[in-house]
């Protein structure tokens, strides 16, 4: 069993990975493949091999990381996002999936970006310090609409939003569920192969999940809600 910490409030809660199906699987299959640690080639545990997911060299110990200084570390801001990435890769693992990404719209940075055989598909992930209600952050709201405005009106490209005025990592049910459609909606846009800007926002409420779609064409930005 895989847990990790997750502070709220001044209290240290355990959260059990093995609650998100997609890893509960990945778990059960790591026996049979498991990743080696690149500088003495020793097998990872389950729970080192999750810690470092995201990096391309995997080690099974401080010392044997230290041979490798020149490996960078691109870590994520939230266990959230680490698990948006892992279930993304999981479930596309035909297309390279880049996090923390500084270089397409400087100085902005873009949570991911799904590199399809079509065009990219950005996604970014809005906590409740992006929600609208949130008064104490006007920035992280004006930037993202910056950047929705820049890559799906001006570069007429694809943008998901992940957006969320409660914490999804403590729901890993209601957090699943917007994965799904998260994935869904990836899987939309690459079908549909459309010529022009669209973002598409997986809303979680509190109570309630919703898409909401935007186009950009023609100069003229059409919304469904769904």
């Amino acid at each position: 069993m895989v847990s990790t910490l997750l502070i709220r409030n001044g209290c240290v809660l355990i959260v059990n990975l093995n609650k998100f199906k997609f890893i509960t699987k990945l778990e059960n299959n790591y026996d049979s493949n498991p990743s080696y640690c690149s500088h003495c080639g020793k097998p990872l545990t389950f729970k080192k091999f999750y810690k470092q997911f995201e990096f391309e060299k995997k080690f099974c110990c401080k010392k044997c990381a230290s041979q490798y200084p020149e490996v960078e570390v691109n870590k994520f801001s939230s266990e959230t996002e680490k698990t948006i990435y892992a279930f993304l890769s999981l479930t596309l693992p035909q297309y390279n999936i880049r996090h923390n990404i500084t270089d397409i719209f400087p100085p902005y940075e873009i949570d991911m970006c799904i590199e399809t055989e079509h065009f990219p598909v950005f996604l970014e992930f809005n906590g409740s310090l992006h929600a609208r209600f949130n008064s104490h952050n006007l920035k992280c709201q004006i930037n993202d609409k910056i950047k929705k405005t820049e890559i799906c009106k001006n570069r007429q490209q694809k943008m998901i939003r992940l957006c969320s005025n409660r914490g999804l990592y403590s729901r890993p049910l209601i957090f699943e569920e917007s994965l799904n459609l998260v994935l869904d909606s990836i899987n939309y846009l690459i079908k549909a192969n459309n010529d022009y800007g669209q973002c598409i926002d997986v809303v979680y409420t509190g109570k309630d999940i919703y898409r909401y779609k935007e186009k950009f064409k023609d100069d003229i930005i059409e919304e469904d809600l769904d």
